[in-house]
């Protein structure tokens, strides 16, 4: 009988949080997020900040991970040439017991994007959740301008424009490069073996 109970009131639980989950957007202007990382490398994740960012751009924070949608993206960040760490647990607060649906668990550059609800997310949100400032211009604190550029591509493609409201797929591959022209002219990877997953 406890067991019974135990499970309606989970099944209860998860209604609530299907039904409260508002629609998830880029922010427009990410430097209005509270604890971005907008200088020079390393770039660790944030996670004092982290409620305040993801209320703000729609993601809802749970105790355990979401079951309904479970996708995975790998995400390469390069500055200057140099293989940039994308940090382990970004997404997760293990003292507050909070997870938002868009996180990492190691350092391999995998996203896991696991929500309550079928949901778009979008790229921009992976760095807002993180708490590192990512525009078209600029990564942390490194700003195109003086011959340095920055340049995003998805599965081998280049995007045109402003990379933030790109909608994430499964198995999307992302490649986010800054540095000159010849640092981003090396050859871009389009797959990743996710079988591990």
């Amino acid at each position: 009988m406890i067991v019974f109970l135990g499970l309606i009131g989970l099944l209860v639980w998860r209604h609530q949080v299907n039904t409260d989950i508002p629609a998830a957007t880029p922010a427009a202007d990410p430097s209005s997020l509270p604890g971005l990382q907008t200088g020079p490398l390393p770039w660790p994740r944030e996670i004092n900040n982290l409620a305040a960012r993801l209320s703000a751009i729609g993601l809802v924070s749970s105790p355990m991970e979401g079951s309904v949608m479970h996708i995975h993206q790998h995400l390469t960040v390069e500055v200057d040439g140099q293989n940039v760490a994308v940090p382990a647990n970004a997404g997760i607060n293990e003292a507050a017991r909070m997870i938002s649906p868009l996180h990492t668990h190691d350092e391999q550059g995998i996203i896991h994007a696991e929500s309550f609800k079928v949901q778009p997310f979008y790229l921009g949100q992976i760095f807002d959740v993180w708490g590192l400032k990512f525009t078209k211009d600029s990564i942390g604190g490194y700003v195109v301008g003086d011959g340095k550029m920055l340049k995003v591509w998805i599965s081998g493609r280049e995007v045109e424009g402003d990379p933030r409201p790109i909608e994430l797929k499964n198995y999307d591959v992302v490649v986010v490069r800054y540095g000159t022209a010849e640092q981003l002219a090396v050859p871009v990877p389009s797959t990743y073996d996710f079988k591990n997953l």
